[in-house]
């Protein structure tokens, strides 16, 4: 053949190939990389709708609504989760088989009757030139007659769903993270707060110090006592607002944010009982992941059970071929196969085996979560009763400190007390306030334990958003144990 005919042959290809959909990526790697940290940055500050995080930035709704938003571990979930899907839709493109588009150029050394038996293309027994070229249409339709296809199917729906539900359990956690971080700068505030509370106590009495010494009623040595502790609160104070430092930097870091100075809300009241708390451990994510590694173990099971069943296939062509000297003819053939394979060197029967473990230990690794999670509620139960009784305990040991601390600065102003002695009930006061507010945070973080080992998130004033709804796992029930 001449340069000029192969080139034609050559630009008659790649017009069939672009014709097909054939393009190569649009986009550069450098495209694909992801954007440096101050970009991100910049991404999570740029303008959105707004969220609770916004209408309430100091309470616990909008500490878990920003987490929600930029965590990186939710991220990588929820970008699983759409690989995942498009895997299912992947697995649905088998049942539509293929169409292909092909031309082909082929030389033979003589004329003479040609029955080229080498696939893609067969011909019927024609004469033509030496040169040859063809182009057409090939169909490949599949008859899941052994089920693979709806096996496979099956295996990527169940594996997107793990990865939906993995979402959602990855959420809860970093929920739990958040809000113990969030519960417990609340009770270094409250530690805080009762040594000021202290230290304003100790400076009046430090006054009242100093007139009676001027009028010559009390001691020096008394004063210094006072003054020494208080200098000992101002040491303490000192190290619970470095505590309280590190405690919010900590959870600035699971905000995304380089400093987290908000005034974080206050706990007033005592949290629900734990009736208010639905129990169905059937619908705490991950359960429901683990119930679809199972399905999705038994699904792989039917995969390999459909490999010894026989496969059955409809291939298909249209065929313009004609050579240079001889007019060209359309030809068309429709092959119906059906195959089983005999013998495979036991693959199938070892895979089977694996698959079988796979189940079994599916099945014993839900059995395992359930049994853990029933564990969980009691001990979140008696956690929450326990933190209840020790906040009512730490409310009369306060009443009875406050009314000892009245009698002792009494006492004291009367020049009956010694400066040792009101001290000390000045710091069992700030001990017992700090014990109330501190069990009542405790109280609440139980409570919080609770509804995280029944599947909930913790209890906010502000809504935290849902989930992203997903209409083929909703429509689902999904409530067996």
């Amino acid at each position: 053949m001449s340069v000029m005919r192969r080139l034609c042959v050559s630009l008659a290809l790649c017009a069939v190939l672009g014709c097909a959909g054939v393009h190569g990526p649009s986009e550069s790697i450098a495209d694909a990389l992801p954007a440096p940290l101050e970009d991100a940055a910049a991404a999570a500050a740029s303008p959105e709708p707004k969220t609770a995080e916004e209408v309430a930035p100091g309470s616990l709704g909008g500490v878990l609504s920003r987490i929600d938003s930029v965590a990186s571990a939710l991220a990588i979930s929820r970008a699983r989760a759409e690989g995942s899907r498009a895997a299912v839709e992947e697995a649905l493109g088998l049942y539509w088989g293929e169409l292909r588009a092909f031309v082909r150029d082929v030389h033979f050394n003589s004329r003479r009757l040609v029955n080229p038996l080498a696939p893609p293309i067969q011909l019927g027994n024609l004469p033509f030139d030496s040169e040859q070229i063809g182009a057409g249409l090939e169909a490949r339709i599949p008859i899941d007659l052994d089920g693979s296809i709806a096996s496979t199917v099956r295996v990527q729906k169940e594996g997107e769903k793990v990865a939906r539900r993995t979402v959602e359990a990855v959420r809860l956690q970093l929920f739990g993270a958040g809000a113990q971080l969030y519960r417990g700068v609340q009770a270094l505030r409250a530690d805080r707060e009762a040594l000021e509370e202290q230290g304003r106590s100790l400076d009046e009495r430090i006054r009242v110090a100093r007139e009676a010494l001027a009028v010559g009623r009390l001691a020096k040595v008394e004063l210094l006592r006072l003054q020494a502790e208080r200098e000992r609160v101002n040491g303490q104070i000192a190290t619970l607002e470095g505590r309280i430092e590190g405690a919010r930097a900590r959870l600035a870091a699971a905000m995304r944010l380089d400093a987290y100075t908000e005034e974080l809300d206050r706990v007033t009241e005592p949290p629900p009982s734990p009736d208010s708390v639905p129990v169905n451990l059937a619908a705490r994510p991950d359960i429901q992941a683990a119930l679809h590694r199972f399905d999705q173990a038994r699904a792989r099971l039917d995969q390999v059970e459909a490999s010894y069943r026989p496969r059955l296939g409809i291939d298909s062509q249209v065929l313009f071929n004609a050579g240079y000297d001889v007019p060209g003819e359309v030809t068309w053939q429709v092959a119906t196969a059906l195959d089983i394979t005999l013998f495979d060197g036991g693959r199938r029967s070892a895979r089977m085996r694996a698959v079988e473990a796979d189940v079994k230990a599916a099945r014993h690794a839900l059995q395992d979560l359930y049994d853990r999670a029933r564990a969980e509620v009691a001990s979140a139960r008696a956690s929450w009763r326990a933190a209840k009784a020790r906040n009512e305990a730490a409310v009369r040991a306060q009443a009875a400190s406050a009314e000892n601390a009245r009698i002792q600065r009494e006492r004291f102003n009367d020049g009956r007390l010694s400066a040792v002695d009101l001290v000390d009930a000045e710091a069992d006061l700030a001990r017992a306030s700090a014990e109330v507010k501190t069990s009542l945070i405790d109280w609440w973080s139980a409570f919080d334990a609770l509804r995280l080992a029944v599947g909930l998130p913790p209890l906010t004033a502000a809504p935290v958003p849902d989930p992203v709804p997903d209409p083929d796992l909703d429509a689902e029930k999904e409530d067996r144990p």
